[in-house]
């Protein structure tokens, strides 16, 4: 298992069925060990854009179901393989108009701002997914976005697809992180 983010549940509590992948889930779920690295100006965009899935963890499938009575959400390695195979990513013409739409408004694509993913979890999940600097220029962005495709604001506010429009922020396991981190080096510092 390799987590995005905090683990939903108590940790202790999952049993896993062989070494692998115990040594995998602590590695997701700790990212002191393996550290995700998310441009700071779009880290609330990059929260955004995953929602529940900031808090995910990736398994094997033979693992998955393993965790049926658990709670919390799961992303099958598996698949990370064949995401840029999966149908709905849009028509080359599509795309063209996407990019052309978020040149226009001074955004861009989602993925640019991870700057470090040592599993690839976080790229393919954000593989969809484009920011703009506010609302506005994401409703303008919108009328061109193919479907299964977010549009997410800078500050991670408003949460868009091609047909509803989510507003305000949820909770940020990521932007917690990186404050703790500042605060832990910070720390050290004064020593």
């Amino acid at each position: 298992l390799q987590g995005l983010g905090m683990p939903s549940g108590n940790i202790n509590r999952w049993l896993v069925p062989d070494l692998r992948t115990a040594a995998s889930l602590f590695s997701l779920y700790d990212q002191s060990v393996f550290p995700l690295g998310i441009e700071p100006s779009l880290r609330a965009a990059v929260e955004a854009a995953l929602g529940d899935l900031a808090r995910a963890y990736v398994v094997e499938r033979g693992g998955a179901t393993s965790l049926a009575g658990e709670r919390g959400h799961i992303v099958v390695r598996e698949r990370l393989a064949t995401a840029e195979k999966v149908a709905g990513g849009g028509t080359a013409g599509e795309l063209r108009r996407l990019d052309d739409a978020l040149a226009t408004v001074s955004g861009g694509r989602l993925t640019e701002a991870v700057r470090r993913d040592p599993n690839g979890a976080v790229r393919a999940l954000l593989a969809r997914a484009v920011w703009t600097p506010d609302l506005a220029a994401a409703l303008e962005v919108q009328a061109v976005l193919p479907v299964g495709w977010l549009v997410v604001t800078r500050d991670g506010s408003a949460v868009v697809d091609a047909f509803t429009v989510r507003v305000g922020r949820g909770d940020s396991p990521l932007e917690r992180r990186a404050e703790a981190d500042r605060l832990g080096r910070e720390a050290a510092a004064l020593e």
